[in-house]
């Protein structure tokens, strides 16, 4: 299974991944996630801007992640190590449940990496919810290094902010 660029043919099967994916961190008690955020416009405009990319299982993805530019404000309050003019930003980083321990996450910044290297980033940054041990672990494993933390409306803890050098 390798990592592909969805488009917008794919809009249904991400929905449908997005859509667990929430549904099954709520019922675990984990606010990460609500569709006021993970709302279908945000991912139609991911896929309009050929930021989505993931891995398929047949014809439906499995595991998706967002790169981008683009940053949240609250990421200006961060003390930012690496003094990269251009960081590349990971959102919604997303396995099917069905799909979890296979290592799809690792596979998908596994790319994420190698995508900003190829692009000239110097650095890769995201944010992960406290609340949420594996994710936490994951990016730490991964070699990501914690720069701080924000706050997000209506989540009752904060999200940790991570950092990555592209060498």
């Amino acid at each position: 299974m390798e990592v592909v660029q969805a488009n917008k043919e794919d809009l249904d099967s991400i929905l449908d991944l997005y859509h667990t994916v929430v549904e099954v961190l709520q019922k675990n008690g984990n606010d990460q996630w609500d569709t006021d955020y993970l709302n279908d416009e945000l991912i139609q405009e991911d896929l309009k801007k050929g930021h989505l990319f993931g891995i398929k299982k047949g014809d439906r993805f499995v595991a998706v992640l967002v790169l981008t530019e683009e940053k949240k404000p609250e990421y200006n309050q961060v003390a930012w190590k690496i003094t990269d003019e251009n960081p590349l930003y990971i959102h919604r980083l997303a396995v099917h449940p069905d799909f979890q321990g296979r290592g799809l996450s690792k596979k998908l910044l596994n790319f994420a990496e190698e995508y900003a290297r190829k692009n000239g980033y110097g650095s890769l940054r995201l944010d992960a919810y406290s609340r949420n041990p594996v994710a936490l672990n994951l990016y730490q494993g991964f070699g990501f290094e914690e720069r701080g933390e924000i706050r997000l409306p209506s989540r009752d803890l904060p999200f940790v902010c991570f950092e990555k050098e592209v060498e």
